[in-house]
């Protein structure tokens, strides 16, 4: 969803990662092939699992086919249990797997992890200091999504902020 996309970009921002966004797997596939045909590959992919139209898995299976020899680490984010991706992704199950509701720690150890297999979480470390939730206890917030899961994340995101959160399944 946008807003988990606007988030994810706002950690990455915050972590100082220059961060290019996709709204689907198809133009995720389009973006990996114009940066590889210009030889600017990415460090690596955040891809959710569960899209419209072609999912996660599907578009990673297709940037790694159209180039086999890519060493570029696929993140696999979805809500679901990881085991059910591996059965789901059969031959890319293996993907590096982050669990929604992600937390800035949360992708900061994972990217660590995948780019730097070698170092302890970054979070381990006395001099990362990652920006902590904003305060937003004396709010109260109206978050609108018609989807489970997405809802689910963004309570995520928003549990220890301290805001007050009404939900509603649609605009009416």
């Amino acid at each position: 969803s946008p807003l988990v996309r606007t988030v994810l970009l706002d950690m990455l921002d915050n972590l100082g990662i220059k961060a290019d966004q996709a709204d689907n797997g198809g133009d995720a596939l389009a973006m990996v092939q114009r940066a590889d045909s210009r030889g600017l590959a990415y460090d690596f992919i955040l891809m959710d699992w569960r899209m419209p139209g072609m999912d996660g898995i599907e578009a990673a299976r297709r940037i790694r086919q159209n180039n086999p020899t890519a060493t570029t680490p696929i993140f696999m984010m979805s809500a679901h249990d990881r085991e059910m991706l591996k059965s789901a992704g059969g031959d890319m199950g293996a993907l590096p797997f982050i669990e929604k509701p992600i937390s800035q720690s949360t992708l900061l150890d994972a990217i660590n992890l995948v780019l730097n297999p070698d170092a302890r979480p970054a979070t381990a470390t006395a001099d990362i200091n990652l920006s902590a939730a904003p305060d937003l206890s004396d709010c109260r917030l109206l978050l609108v999504e018609d989807n489970g899961i997405n809802r689910q994340v963004a309570l995520g995101f928003l549990k220890d902020t301290g805001a007050s959160v009404d939900i509603a399944e649609n605009g009416r």
